[in-house]
């Protein structure tokens, strides 16, 4: 609980910032979704592919746990690609070799997030709007982690390059606390994307299969 406590005083204490990171974040993905409407041209030679990737690729085996109704095995792969790959990988680790570049990875990703989940409107049915309101559950809780794992590179970064925020001069100094705050907002990052991973196995194996 004391971790937790701290994490949310992190983000009440960079509240701004937050609501900033919200706003460009899921702007980006509902700008791109709203776009790749109209023009399907974009979704068909990126977004395509990138499905078609990730189901024959490195993650291959969350697709097959998801096909095969294996729901812990599906939430626990879940939750750690999300943790590890989505998060840590694309962003933090990026932002700890290169302060902020985890912001501009982020952005990408919620690029990609929209062109690879704008839906055809050729195609809107019942069933598929249904699902679709279904998939935008996962995005939004998932985003929101990524949203935190993003505020927490931001928070290092600016520890790092301006330490009179962390109550230090050093440089050196600001980007170690810098370091002790992103860990901290990782306890909310984790939380959120418990829920999520649970949310999205619930989707995917007993609600998407039966709507579609």
């Amino acid at each position: 609980m004391a971790t937790l406590r701290a994490a949310l005083g992190q983000i009440a204490g960079a509240r701004r910032p937050f609501v900033i990171l919200n706003l460009v974040y899921f702007g980006i993905v509902f700008s791109a979704m709203a776009y790749c409407l109209f023009d399907r041209s974009v979704h068909d030679s990126l977004g395509k592919p990138v499905l078609a990737g990730l189901a024959s690729g490195p993650l291959a085996g969350v697709f097959g746990a998801y096909n095969g109704g294996h729901f812990v095995w599906a939430f626990f792969l879940t939750f750690l690609v999300n943790l590890f790959v989505g998060s840590f990988a694309a962003i933090t680790l990026p932002s700890l070799l290169i302060p902020f570049s985890g912001l501009l990875l982020g952005a990408f990703r919620a690029l990609l997030w929209g062109v690879v989940f704008s839906p055809p409107l050729s195609d809107l049915t019942a069933p598929r709007v249904l699902a679709g309101l279904l998939v935008l559950g996962v995005l939004l809780l998932e985003g929101e982690a990524y949203v935190l794992a993003m505020l927490a590179a931001y928070l290092q970064g600016r520890a790092w390059l301006a330490p009179r925020f962390v109550g230090t001069i050093s440089h050196w100094e600001g980007y170690r606390r810098g370091v002790g705050i992103a860990l901290q907002i990782y306890a909310l990052v984790i939380l959120v994307l418990i829920a999520a991973a649970l949310y999205e196995t619930l989707v995917g194996i007993l609600l998407l299969s039966r709507i579609l």
